[in-house]
């Protein structure tokens, strides 16, 4: 057995979270992109890692309106923190397996413009990730 640390970062997108479709509030919330910057750290048992990891998190949220052009992408950033942590197998020398789980805490914002005044409050995000990893 042996003792593994290292660091990670990720980026991806996500559709819509939260729609609202009433006549005068309609808008649709989105995270165009989130980012996770963490450590890893973990047990390595023959070919095979156990690892927990935690870090920083920033998501970049975009609010439009769905019925009429307004709001019409007023963005903000959400900063949070994310833990998690995952198993990863090896194939072989090359070929790796992982199956991984991060909870992900986000603070709210205020998205304002002209026409609206929108508060979004904190919010979470579960994500179960399986990954193939060739190593050259």
């Amino acid at each position: 057995e042996q003792w593994v640390l290292g660091f990670e970062a990720d980026w991806g997108m996500t559709g819509d979270i939260a729609t609202n479709e009433e006549p005068t509030a309609d808008f649709a919330f989105s995270m165009d992109q989130i980012a996770t910057f963490r450590a890893r750290m973990g047990i390595a048992l023959d070919d095979t890692l156990l690892y927990a990891t935690g870090g920083v998190a920033w998501a970049k949220g975009d609010l439009d309106g769905i019925i009429a052009a307004t709001p019409d992408h007023i963005n903000g950033s959400h900063w949070g923190w994310s833990i998690g942590g995952g198993i990863e197998q090896a194939m072989s020398d090359h070929f790796r397996l992982r199956l991984e789980y991060i909870y992900t805490r986000f603070g709210g914002d205020s998205y304002v413009e002209a026409c609206c005044d929108v508060d979004i409050p904190d919010f979470d995000d579960h994500e179960f990730k399986v990954g193939v990893i060739w190593a050259f």
